[in-house]
């Protein structure tokens, strides 16, 4: 298994407590709960990761993910990623993520 930094996603050692690359303490983050790790995964430098994450948000219904989600789909010009971040904000359905999905629309809907 291969272990990343999760401050500069550079490769590590899974005995590393701190990363060797940036300096960053890691000791605590193995002790991170599952979809907290995912929200921190939405910053990956790996395309791949990144949507990987977005997927499993959604399915996991992550309320916590709306607002990282929505960040994300502002910065990003991936229109894939785009596509995978609406349809998990469908999934979560919050208010707040419908209202985004609905923003979305109109402004596309002039564009």
């Amino acid at each position: 298994m291969t272990f990343f930094c999760p401050v500069c996603w550079k490769e590590i050692k899974a005995i590393d407590r701190i990363c060797p690359c940036c300096g960053a303490d890691i000791s605590g983050y193995k002790n991170k709960e599952f979809e907290k790790k995912l929200i921190h995964a939405l910053r990956h430098a790996e395309p791949e990761m990144v949507q990987q994450a977005v997927y499993i948000l959604g399915r996991l219904k992550s309320i916590r993910a709306v607002k990282s989600l929505i960040k994300l789909f502002e910065q990003t010009d991936d229109a894939l990623l785009k596509m995978k971040i609406l349809d998990s904000l469908s999934e979560i359905g919050t208010q707040e993520a419908r209202n985004f999905i609905i923003k979305v629309l109109i402004q596309a809907w002039h564009s």
